[in-house]
């Protein structure tokens, strides 16, 4: 770590790595991109680090032109498909003493930079979680509606926590910083081969980082004054697939962390889940023409159809393990 004579991180002499994963995103990657370059910190001060993860569209020749716009940009190729492997290859890639996460959907503000940079300089190592507000498109109209009234990304926690879920899973990789030593401190391997982020999981890979900080003593900060936005695409179909795959995930998350069974909401029980299924369907119509008057039960269908689906993924899981043992 990078430190003054008082034990604390020396923010004139920190060098910031900034890691962005992609896949087929080269049709607004640029503009994502070009926020990083106009940021309060000299050029010198941060590299861009980002990492194409097998595209199929003209991701790399965009990363390519850009790069010859700013010297501090560098782009690698992960040809193993994963989040969690493109975000190891970015760390091992960069040399910075303070690594930020960013997504590649995610635009960020010209001092983004230097206001994460002010949160690291206490001597206990801390990992900084900023607001994201979602400004998706989202189709139909609702289902945008149902995620913006429950989007919690980032919000302020210092004084009304929710006691049920935990911290570590507000580690959410989007747009969060914390110094290298403390990812040396939870790394999974050694060498070339080092893991930061377990590939075996195909989303929640972040979730799991987050409860290797907490058992580590790393102390969260939820900075509510870096707010960046994020635009991604999404339609019902996107949705209940990203809920099946949390489910699935879900079962080696708790594997790894016993821990947090004691906060898992989803069922093994496939007569509870088509319960849940056929009360959804059946209300659904009569809380849509609602809707206008009172919203809430509306989306908590909307909600509940988001649960079978993610009961749906854990049972699978559970059933995969149940045969292999």
């Amino acid at each position: 770590m990078v430190t003054t004579h008082n034990g604390k991180v020396g923010i004139d002499l920190v060098m910031i790595s900034v890691v962005v994963p992609t896949r087929n995103k080269g049709e607004s990657i640029a503009c994502r991109l070009r926020s990083l370059f106009r940021q309060t910190l000299a050029r010198d001060r941060y590299e861009i680090i980002v990492v194409d993860n097998e595209s199929t569209d003209d991701t790399r020749q965009v990363l390519a032109q850009l790069s010859l716009e700013a010297e501090n940009l560098r782009w690698v190729t992960e040809p193993i498909p994963g989040r969690a492997r493109a975000r190891n290859r970015g760390i091992r890639e960069s040399a910075g003493d303070l690594v930020v996460f960013l997504d590649d959907d995610i635009q960020v503000g010209t001092d983004h930079l230097e206001r994460h940079l002010a949160y690291h300089t206490k001597s206990e190592p801390v990992t900084v979680i900023s607001q994201v507000v979602d400004v998706s498109p989202t189709r139909p109209s609702w289902l945008r509606d149902y995620l913006h009234a429950r989007q919690t990304i980032g919000a302020s926690r210092s004084k009304n926590q929710d006691v049920r879920t935990p911290l570590g899973l507000y580690f959410t990789t989007g747009n969060v910083s914390l110094l290298r030593d403390t990812l040396e401190s939870i790394r999974i391997g050694d060498g070339n081969s080092a893991l930061y982020f377990d590939p075996s999981l195909n989303v929640r890979e972040d979730g799991d980082m987050g409860c290797r900080l907490v058992k580590m003593g790393v102390q969260f900060l939820f900075a509510d004054d870096i707010v960046c936005y994020h635009n991604h695409p999404r339609d019902l179909d996107s949705l209940l697939k990203r809920s099946y795959e949390v489910g699935y995930s879900t079962v080696r998350l708790i594997e790894k962390h016993p821990e947090l069974a004691a906060h898992n909401r989803l069922t093994t029980s496939i007569r509870t889940n088509s319960s849940l299924l056929v009360a959804c369907v059946g209300l659904f119509l009569p809380a849509f023409l609602m809707r206008p008057l009172w919203t809430e039960p509306f989306y908590k269908i909307i909600g509940g159809l988001l649960l079978h689906q993610a009961n749906r993924g854990y049972q699978s899981a559970w059933r995969e393990r149940k045969m292999y043992q």
